[in-house]
């Protein structure tokens, strides 16, 4: 039986100078804690293990500039001074138990995503289809992912994996005035085969 927990803090400053423009420059100061847990047990034949962690990421200074640029006749783009640091938190639960003839192991991860970087759009002239193409952070979005798999032996020569996995987030978006759904669970099945 074993447990491993620890914590970080991070601190990050960054200074943007833009020699050109005084009023871009961009100053950011990000203060995170980053957390960390591991469980884990081997009860001779199964095994399990839970974990959670927190990860985060900065946003580039590409993303951060707010100067526009032309991109082609009908896209212009910049950044967005005001975007936020994006942070998961994963959580997962592992087991594996193996039997006579074979092996059956799953996994569930849940995770949760706060402030993901996303593209934005604004139409700049709708008669010429001229859009300004830029960055924002996306709500909180909650996603699972479920996946079990099993390893049976046939005879000295033949080991099958069949397998069956499923993704699904809870998610929409607004288009056009419209509320579209990006919730429908993705599933996948399939049969691995090797021969020795």
């Amino acid at each position: 039986f074993t447990i491993d927990a620890g914590i970080r803090y991070e601190h990050t400053s960054h200074r943007y100078d833009n020699l050109i423009d005084d009023a871009l420059d961009n100053r950011e100061t990000y203060n995170t804690w980053i957390p960390s847990l591991n469980i884990s047990a081997n009860l001779s034949p199964f095994h399990f293990a839970i974990s959670y962690r927190r990860t985060t990421y900065r946003p580039s200074y590409r993303q951060l500039d707010e100067a526009i640029r032309y991109v082609d006749s009908r896209e212009y783009q910049n950044g967005n001074p005001n975007l936020r640091s994006p942070k998961n938190d994963d959580f997962d639960l592992a087991a594996h138990y193996v039997f006579p003839f074979g092996t059956l192991s799953g996994f569930l991860t849940y995770q949760r995503s706060e402030d993901r970087i996303s593209f934005s759009s604004d139409v700049l002239d709708s008669d010429n289809g001229l859009v300004l193409m830029t960055y924002a952070n996306l709500p909180v979005i909650h996603k699972i992912f479920a996946h079990i798999t099993m390893s049976i032996k046939v005879g000295s020569w033949l080991n099958l994996r069949p397998y069956a996995e499923v993704t699904k987030q809870w998610h929409s978006i607004i288009c056009d005035g419209r509320k579209i759904s990006l919730s429908k669970p993705i599933w996948k099945a399939g049969v691995n085969m090797w021969i020795n």
